[in-house]
């Protein structure tokens, strides 16, 4: 996982506006990944990059015990903020300290942030905390193919022009699907499960929205932030609906199920 180094201070720049903006998982995939994973009241699951602890939060009804790891103390810092009942199962950490974890999980949970780790050695690493039989599911909200995310479209070339480096991302190296990764290291192959999700965005939401990611933060911003605001709100305008524009989603999980030492 990518610790501290030139990606840090992106996203302890995207605390303030992360949780608050992004969207959540939906009832309806949690449930979906509880049910084929097998996991109940006496499960333990570990969220690797759990940041505030969005991903976290969701399974803590549906778990007997969630852990949630991050390498940015400040992210760490907001999940406790968020989940003070659970402050003390948020730690600070990424893939080199998963031998050091007192427990084994039933399941691993990695939402949103697959393309920030080292991947490979994520893979190789699980074994040290995941049970055979185990999970491993990979989460992500990526934008529908539909006609009403045309806007979304038009906001990346906007975000593009600001941060040619994508948020970081274009430094970060191509280590293919996960379906190959997770293949040579005792997994099964994936099973996905689906959903839908929607919800309306006024201006100001795709603002905060566009300032949770790495890139677009008011910091990486600096002096552009008012031009990029302004950009951002004359390329939403055209697709405005009573103020608001709909965001179409389609939550998803691949499921690995970890058959061999």
């Amino acid at each position: 996982m990518i610790g501290p180094g030139p990606h840090d201070r992106l996203f302890r720049d995207a605390v303030a506006s992360y949780d608050a903006h992004r969207a959540g998982y939906p009832p309806a995939l949690i449930d979906a990944i509880v049910a084929r994973c097998g996991l109940t009241p006496k499960s333990a699951l570990l969220d690797l990059g759990c940041g505030p602890g969005t991903l976290a939060r969701a399974f803590a009804g549906c778990v007997g015990h969630v852990t949630g790891l991050d390498p940015e103390p400040a992210m760490i810092a907001e999940a406790r903020r968020l989940d003070p009942g659970h402050a003390d199962d948020y730690a600070v950490g990424s893939d080199v300290d998963l031998v050091h974890l007192d427990r084994r999980f039933d399941a691993v949970t990695i939402g949103r942030a697959l393309h920030w780790m080292d991947a490979e050695t994520i893979a190789a690493r699980l074994g040290a905390v995941l049970r055979l039989g185990g999970w491993v599911a990979i989460v992500s909200s990526p934008h529908r193919d539909a006609p009403g995310n045309l806007w979304w479209r038009a906001v990346r070339q906007v975000v593009l022009a600001f941060d040619p480096s994508d948020g970081a991302r274009a430094t970060l190296p191509d280590v293919g699907p996960p379906e190959a990764l997770f293949a040579g290291h005792g997994f099964a192959p994936p099973i996905l499960v689906e959903t839908r999700a929607e919800r309306a965005l006024t201006v100001a939401d795709v603002l905060g929205l566009l300032h949770s990611i790495p890139g677009t933060t008011p910091q990486a911003l600096g002096a552009r932030r008012t031009a990029f605001e302004r950009a951002i709100a004359a390329t939403i305008e055209p697709f405005l609906h009573d103020g608001k524009v709909t965001e179409y989603m389609a939550p998803r999980a691949l499921l690995f199920e970890r058959r061999a030492p």
